[in-house]
């Protein structure tokens, strides 16, 4: 028996495949249970497997299309992605070389667990880039409009167990303090003070003529 349809039928068994040439729409919840470890299979029939392809599934409420979820959803680029309509962008993207973008704000409600640097752009000309390199972990702040420059502020940049605010752009570092039972602060340029300057305890100072 391939199909068995009557009167009073409520399900509808197809042993085999069911194989649909066009658009299928459901006016009711579906269910797929399967005994394999694939519940759907949508695959673009192009020459290229999908890789460039579209397919994808989506979803509106009424006549409205809402969203868009799957491979190109929103441009035939290959990514997977989760396409708003209604705002005319996706909500977040993997590209085919494993990058993730989200555009708009990402709330997290626990912990963001991130391997790798994690670079955010506030806005155009903006970033902010949490690093590490050796033995040194720091954040970078780079603002690419004229006449700015690149900052790097964290610890080991000059020295393990030194804390520094370094000067990219110049080559130049602001200040250091070494870790310890005492904390001690170099300043290797200038201090220019503007007002009232106080010390609570004893100071040394080196002057270089």
């Amino acid at each position: 028996v391939c199909l068995g349809v009557g009167p009073n039928t409520t399900a509808i068994n197809i042993p085999g495949t069911l194989a649909v040439t066009g658009a299928t729409t459901f006016n009711t919840a579906t269910s797929v249970v399967v005994a394999g470890t694939i519940a759907n299979l949508l695959n673009n029939s192009a020459a290229d497997a999908g890789v460039t392809g579209q397919v994808y599934t989506q979803y509106q409420t009424a006549s409205t299309a809402r969203y868009f979820l799957g491979i190109g959803a929103s441009t035939a680029d290959g990514a997977f992605a989760l396409h708003n309509s209604i705002a005319g962008a996706n909500a977040w993207s993997v590209s085919k070389t494993n990058v993730m973008t989200v555009t708009g704000n990402l709330v997290a409600a626990g912990t963001l667990a991130v391997t790798g640097a994690l670079t955010v752009t506030p806005e155009a000309n903006f970033t902010v880039t949490l690093t590490s390199v050796g033995n040194s972990i720091y954040a970078r702040f780079a603002n690419n409009i004229a006449n700015n420059k690149v900052w790097r502020i964290g610890e080991g940049i000059n020295a393990a167990g030194t804390f520094s605010i370094y000067n990219e752009s110049d080559a130049t570092y602001g200040l250091h303090v070494a870790g310890g039972a005492t904390n001690v602060v170099t300043i290797p340029g200038t201090l220019a003070v503007t007002g009232a300057f106080g010390c609570n305890g004893a100071t040394a100072q080196t002057a270089v003529t």
